[in-house]
């Protein structure tokens, strides 16, 4: 049985398989987040074919760029409402004397806090610390001093220091010395 023929693109700018309407493609396919190997697997191309159009036709890397911006956007904008919280108006239903009540509610989403660690790792340039970075060169020979002001409603100046010394492993040693001024704000 014979293969059936393939419909082909026509070859426009030195045999590029490129159109002008691709443009308009790429972009409302960007808003939907696409990568690059999508853009490849929707125009039947491959992934090098793409950057050779976003080199060469400028209005393709445009609409290709500013799709995704859109798209990065509204993930943007949907993760920070997961950072902090939100709230949205809900449509329920419920069964009131054998009959179906449709009614709305506001329901609240408190924050999350992973989403905020992500939030803060991609926007603020927060970095985890493992326990690696803080052992230093010398291994577990590495002390970590801490120190906390507590305010005690018994101590007559108000304010007692408390310093920490962390070695590792271990567990952590205290010492209390009691202050006569409160720390510096």
């Amino acid at each position: 049985m014979a293969k059936p023929k393939q419909e082909t693109l026509p070859k426009l700018h030195g045999g590029s398989l490129y159109r002008h309407e691709y443009a308009h493609t790429v972009y409302t396919i960007a808003l939907l987040g696409a990568t690059d190997r999508v853009l490849a697997d929707a125009f039947d191309v491959s992934e090098e074919t793409i950057q050779q159009w976003k080199h060469d036709h400028p209005e393709f890397a445009t609409a290709c760029k500013k799709g995704r911006i859109f798209s990065d956007m509204y993930v943007s904008q949907s993760l920070y409402g997961r950072a902090v919280g939100f709230e949205r108006e809900e449509e329920q239903a419920a069964v009131h004397q054998g009959r179906v009540v449709r009614y709305k509610i506001n329901k609240y989403y408190p924050p999350d806090p992973t989403s905020a660690i992500f939030w803060l790792k991609a926007r603020a340039g927060w970095k985890d610390r493992n326990a690696d970075e803080e052992q230093g060169a010398q291994g577990n020979n590495f002390t970590r001093i801490e120190r906390v002001y507590v305010t005690l409603g018994k101590d007559p100046g108000g304010t007692q220091e408390i310093q920490q010394e962390r070695k590792k492993p271990g567990r952590p040693k205290t010492k209390t010395k009691t202050k006569g001024q409160s720390p510096p704000d």
